[in-house]
Order: C-alpha cells, then structure tokens, then sequence
C-alpha cells in the first residue's frame, strides 16, 4: 500500500491535462507546419491519456489494497451487525476500486477525455504563445 501511495505522491503534479492550443489558421501554414501541428496534438492527447489513465489505475489499486487491508484483519472481536457494516463498507469500496479501473481504461482506450486543469490551461498558454511567436510583447503601463 505504501508503494501506490508513494507512487500516487509523486506522480501527483502529472495529474492535470496539458491543454493543447492550435493555431488559429492552421490552414494557412505550410504542409509540413500542418503535420507537424497534427503531431504535436496528437501526442499531446496521447501523453494526457496515458498520465490520466496512470493516476486512475494507481487510485483503483490504492482501493483495492484497501479493500484487502480491511479483510484481512481479525474482526472476531467484533458483533455480527459490525462485521457485517465492515463487509458492506468494503463491497463497496470494491466498487469503487472496479469504477476506477474501467474509468483508467477509458481514457486510455479514448472512450473518455482526461480533464482539463483550468489552472494548467492559463499557465501553459503562456509558455505555448512563447513556444510558437517568440517573445511575448508586453504592454507598457
């Protein structure tokens, strides 16, 4: 459990969707600007469903392990009517952990789109304005 957790921890920055900003006349550029366009969102999409997909499949195990955590302890102290919430509380649990493993192959199959970090959005507008014209132009107050 440690070692999902551990791996959730650091994987947690990659979360977000890196949103990918098209130029607005794509038509107007050369061919091979075009392709190049196409390619980069594609593996844009491509790396947004793998990072998605990942942090789904890690939340799904964590659940699990939960889950068997929870069974394998000794609930022979505890009075039927317990045992039984106990075994409520991990069935459903256990769907949980079912929802998010089919959620995981979802995005990584394109049935789903991984969401968009709103945050991510703004931020990396910035750096793809910069990547695509240069230097930003700044107003002068």
């Amino acid at each position: 459990m440690a070692l999902v957790k551990n791996a959730m921890s650091e994987r947690s920055h990659a979360t977000a969707a890196v949103p990918y900003f098209a130029p607005t006349e794509i038509g107007v550029l050369p061919p091979s600007m075009q392709e190049a366009e196409l390619r980069n969102a594609e593996e844009i999409a491509y790396g947004n469903r793998v990072r998605a997909g990942v942090h789904a499949a890690l939340a799904s195990a964590a659940a699990s392990l939960r889950v068997c955590e929870a069974l394998m302890k000794d609930l022979s102290q505890m009075e039927y009517p317990e045992r039984l919430r106990e075994s409520q509380r991990c069935a459903n649990e256990a769907q949980s952990s079912a929802r998010l493993a089919e959620h995981s192959a979802a995005i990584l199959e394109g049935r789903e789109l991984p969401k968009v970090d709103a945050k991510t959005e703004i931020r990396k507008l910035t750096a793809a304005v910069y990547e695509r014209f240069g230097q930003l132009t700044r107003k002068n107050p």
